[in-house]
């Protein structure tokens, strides 16, 4: 049983890496759209290409957005709101007229200038009623936001009871007009003093005329549903539209209720089935190619976890994406920020693989849009402007150019395409770019992503190597106290390191640190390391076999100080393989001269390795080389160095360091030839004229 499950346990990765692209592959299968999809792409203005179009059945035409909506639009503007008329306002009025009058009587009893009013009482009330009989026969309404800029000929529905009656605004009262029509009637009134009621009816008047919004959104809906959605049909047989036509407005309806009524027919029981196992096998297909690519020429992204759930989940998260903007038919696809992938991909992965990705991201997103080949090639374009202009995102400043680039390359790509398509530029049709300004902002997203996903799935990221390139760090200030001549010599490699991984487009920013931290394990013993000694050599005291331990200690040391400061693994890498497996051949020679062959064991002068596999190693391991050799020169010229230089390239291949290396001919020969101009440079080594 333990022996099974050890079996099972072995090929646990295995099977987990086969899991990732089948899970993503069900999960965009699951809820992509499974609906038929119309086979031709059209836009207004464009030239119709695809062949004498002619109706495959008998369809209804249905009428245009812009038309459906202009139609809402006149619904709305000129829609009568609906108001119920109060009965007991009106008698609530009265009897507050009745009280305020009484009040305003009782206040003014001393007052010389009323007594005729207080004799003449029910006169005066009476009046007031009667106005009030003739205001409230008409009825006050509240000028309420439904009614603000009203002109007196709008109309309003009024209910009384049972009935509605339809009333213009000119013949109802609002408190602003009816008190203006109090004070216009009490003058020709009988009234010695008619302008003792003016108080009173100021402080009475209130609308009777009441607003309501569950009868005004009911009859509202029920016109707005009313619209009719058809202007006529088209027969089966008829010419839709003819090869080589510019289509029309009128035209592009005609194709558009065709597309309508094609997706939205009746289908057989299978159909919805039908269509997901052709999803499935179409998406699957994109994915098991990319899959293999992986496998066959990426396999160190391919054997990594992490790097499989960073990969598959990026083209997850855009194709969900993606179906969320098909189910949500108002958001413009332009919003889905594509070129976050090659932003945050291009931090982990070759150019190579991150160019693939977007592709890969790009072309299933399409599919689920329904978008044409012009969304993909804007996208790709987008992608490789990402890639190429967003290299250094360890910058905020750089960030945000290339964000700006990628929205340039979108708006100009999107004009180029309608002018070829359509000979015009329609400005009025830009509703695309308020939804691109969005991608831009959306965008920024990619810089802290780049930190987190490195978090996340355990990668390093340009953003961690800036800060370590920091000589502040405390290791490289305590290498500088220590061994001074081992921190200047790792600059030197440092700088050889980085012109190499730039010749071949290699991380050049990991191996700058790594070129750094590459000998901190000199620091326990630095004397006993030549560019740190000052005329005495400890080595002259202790046999060959203990000063070939101390110097492949270092390596030891280092890794143990790594770890301690929590330096990343890449790093930690680095500072093993700079060696590889080679032998520590002068003391080795020592001690073979000392005790002869037989007497020596070879393990005991081999670094512990393991040999450089990555492009970085190698490079790193052959600026280490290199520098420190070149320092043996006495008279350095261009033919000492250069056959210094092959014959310390020919001991690292003797010692078979680039077996395993992913690395090419091509790009060996570029790092040695870069490495040995640099070297040329620093020892100002120039052609000698004749004189």
């Amino acid at each position: 049983m333990l022996e099974k499950l050890k079996a099972f346990s072995a090929h646990l990765p295995s099977v987990a890496r086969v899991l990732i692209p089948l899970i993503a592959l069900l999960l965009i299968g699951f809820f992509m759209p499974r609906s038929t999809r119309f086979k031709y792409e059209f836009a207004e203005g464009s030239v119709w290409r695809n062949g004498d179009l002619y109706a495959p059945f008998d369809y209804t035409l249905y009428k245009s957005d812009a038309d459906i909506l202009a139609e809402k639009n006149k619904i709305l503007q000129d829609f009568s709101p609906y108001y119920i008329w109060d009965t007991n306002i009106e008698a609530k009025v009265k009897s507050h007229f009745i009280s305020v009058f009484d009040r305003q009587v009782e206040d003014e009893k001393g007052n010389p200038t009323y007594q005729e009013v207080f004799y003449h009482q029910n006169q005066y009330r009476q009046v007031g009623q009667g106005l009030l009989d003739l205001i409230y026969a008409s009825g006050v309404v509240a000028l309420d936001s439904n009614l603000a800029g009203r002109p007196p000929s709008f109309v309003i529905n009024v209910i009384r009871g049972n009935e509605t009656y339809r009333r213009t605004l000119g013949n109802v009262f609002n408190e602003r007009t009816a008190y203006a029509f109090v004070i216009d009637s009490l003058p020709h009134s009988s009234l010695r003093n008619p302008e003792f009621l003016l108080p009173v009816f100021e402080q009475v008047i209130e609308p009777n005329l009441i607003y309501s919004d569950s009868l005004t959104q009911k009859y509202k809906e029920r016109e707005l549903a009313g619209i009719s959605q058809v202007v006529g049909s088209v027969k089966a047989g008829d010419l839709v539209l003819a090869n080589n036509t510019r289509i029309t407005a009128e035209d592009y309806q005609k194709l558009d209720s065709l597309r309508k009524h094609y997706e939205s027919g009746q289908r057989g029981k299978y159909a919805d089935w039908l269509i997901f196992v052709g999803n499935i096998l179409l998406v699957g297909i994109i994915l098991l190619v990319f899959f293999q690519f992986l496998r066959n020429y990426d396999r160190t992204e391919f054997h990594r976890f992490g790097d499989l759930m960073m990969i598959f989940m990026m083209i997850v998260f855009f194709a969900l994406l993606s179906i969320f903007v098909v189910n949500n038919q108002g958001i413009n696809p332009y919003f889905i920020p594509f070129a976050i992938v090659p932003l945050v991909s291009r931090s982990f992965f070759p150019v190579r693989l991150s160019l693939l990705l977007h592709l890969v991201v790009v072309v299933i997103s399409t599919f689920i849009l329904g978008r044409s080949f012009d969304f993909v090639l804007v996208q790709m374009v987008a992608g490789v402007v990402a890639l190429t202009v967003g290299k250094e995102t360890r910058y905020w400043g750089q960030f945000f150019v290339t964000i700006g680039l990628i929205l340039l390359t979108y708006i100009v790509l999107i004009f180029v395409l309608s002018f070829v398509k359509t000979g015009d530029v329609k400005f009025s049709e830009m509703t695309w770019l308020p939804w691109l300004l969005l991608n831009g902002l959306l965008l920024l997203i990619a810089y802290p992503l780049i930190p987190l996903f490195g978090k996340i799935f355990g990668r390093l990221t340009p953003i961690q190597l800036a800060e370590l390139a920091d000589f502040n760090h405390v290791l490289l200030k305590e290498l500088s106290l220590k061994a001074p001549g081992t921190f200047q010599h790792s600059l030197q490699v440092a700088n050889l390191a980085e012109a190499a991984a730039n010749a071949i487009g290699a991380n050049a920013l990991l191996v700058k640190v790594g070129a750094l931290f590459h000998d901190i394990g000199k620091m326990k013993n630095p004397s006993y390391f030549i560019e740190n000694q000052k005329g005495i050599n400890p080595h002259d005291q202790i046999s060959a076999q203990e000063s070939a331990a101390i110097i492949i200690g270092h390596v030891t040391e280092g890794e143990i100080l790594a770890k301690k400061y929590n330096l990343p693994k890449e790093i930690i890498r680095l500072i093993l393989t700079h060696h590889g497996t080679t032998r520590v051949e002068y003391f080795y020679r020592t001690a073979v001269k000392e005790k002869g062959e037989d007497a020596v064991d070879p393990k005991d002068f081999t670094y512990p390795g393991p040999p450089p596999k990555t492009k970085e190693e190698v490079i790193l391991m052959i600026a280490d080389s290199m520098e420190a050799a070149s320092h043996s020169l006495k008279e350095p010229n261009e033919k000492n160095l250069d056959e210094l230089i092959q014959k310390v390239l020919q001991f690292k291949k003797d010692a078979h360091q680039f077996d395993h290396s992913d690395i090419t001919f091509a790009e060996f020969d570029t790092i040695v030839k870069t490495i040995r101009q640099t070297l040329h440079s620093i020892y100002h080594i120039r052609v000698e004229y004749p004189d």
